[in-house]
């Protein structure tokens, strides 16, 4: 395996916290080269509270 082999499978996790209780909320798999702003994370309402 070459190295651009190597470079080309990444994996990005996508997580949310809950800062008041520390609960982790929610976490999901990416293509580790996808921009932070393509994922579907960014288009979710949060709630009030």
């Amino acid at each position: 395996m070459d190295i651009l082999t190597r470079a080309a499978n990444a994996l990005k996790l996508q997580t949310e916290f809950d800062l008041r209780s520390g609960a982790l909320r929610s976490v999901q798999l990416e293509q580790g080269r996808a921009p932070d702003g393509a994922s579907d994370r960014q288009q979710i309402v949060q709630t009030v509270g």
